[in-house]
């Protein structure tokens, strides 16, 4: 019987060339590869995919975020429903999954236009999860509409029809990251940083830097230039991905249009009395 050898993590050179590729199709004006790569799901897709909707289910999520929203001209409040008027500048909305169990957790910020993924367990992922646990999952199946750049962007393009306003889509957070491919990239990068206790954990050992206490850095942290070694590692991680792919496959709707990321921010939060890695994905117009 063989061993069970641990899933080493991302390697930084593997996750750069993925990076490279996606911004390149995002930067590709002749739209030859997003046209081939682009989804045209709708919100009426939703439910055909056995999807429900729940809105605002409380929680201090937006707490450990306040110096960003503060800098950005917004707060973390919650909106307690969405046909109400009130100071909140947030909605929380998750898109449950009926069958895989699997659900999409975002809050929107509709006055500066951010985007913010919380604990995103889709279905594919869900199932496999459940797999795991012994379950018995094999009669069920995994719907089309299972991506969550597509599910992000329906979520997105859902305060439309709320009526409750948005700004053009400016920012997306990948908030309190814990894949384990995305921290071990992140680490990389961070180099001295990389003691946090998210962190370090997924550093390779023979690499652990010798600077290992020093704090990792709240915001406004370290931000890269798209054009940098750094910010294209960062975009070919998991978390990073999707946020490229929403707005590689949906460039042709004539809301959200055609954009392009710019830079990336990496900092970190005093989420639940720990530091926990965020990512800051700055969007703006391709043209």
């Amino acid at each position: 019987m063989e061993a069970n050898i641990p899933k080493q993590p991302l390697e930084y050179n593997a996750a750069l060339s993925r990076g490279r590729k996606l911004l390149s199709m995002m930067s590709d004006k002749s739209c030859t590869g997003r046209a081939a790569s682009a989804t045209n799901f709708t919100l009426e897709d939703l439910s055909k995919a056995g999807y429900s909707t729940k809105g605002r289910v409380g929680g201090p999520l937006l707490d450990g975020y306040n110096d960003l929203l503060t800098s950005l001209g917004t707060n973390s409040k919650l909106r307690q429903r969405l046909d109400e008027s009130e100071d909140g500048d947030n909605v929380e909305m998750i898109f449950m999954h009926h069958e895989t169990k699997g659900y999409f957790r975002s809050i929107l910020n509709w006055k500066v236009g951010m985007l913010v993924a919380f604990s995103n367990v889709g279905p594919k992922h869900n199932l496999a999860r459940r797999l795991g646990r012994g379950e018995k999952v094999e009669d069920i199946v995994l719907p089309e509409l299972h991506h969550w750049s597509d599910v992000a962007f329906l979520q997105w393009k859902s305060l439309s029809v709320q009526d409750v306003g948005n700004a053009p889509l400016r920012y997306v957070l990948q908030a309190g990251i814990m894949n384990r491919d995305t921290i071990a990239v992140m680490s990389k990068v961070l180099g001295e940083y990389a003691g946090s206790r998210q962190v370090r954990p997924y550093l390779y050992e023979t690499e652990l830097p010798s600077s290992c206490g020093t704090p990792p850095p709240q915001w406004p942290g370290i931000t890269y230039q798209m054009d940098t070694d750094e910010a294209q590692a960062l975009l070919g991680t998991p978390n990073g991905l999707g946020v490229g792919w929403l707005l590689a496959q949906h460039q042709d709707d004539s809301e959200l249009g055609r954009k392009i990321i710019d830079k990336v921010t990496l900092f970190f939060s005093a989420n639940y009395a720990e530091d926990q890695p965020n990512l800051l994905f700055h969007i703006k117009g391709a043209d």
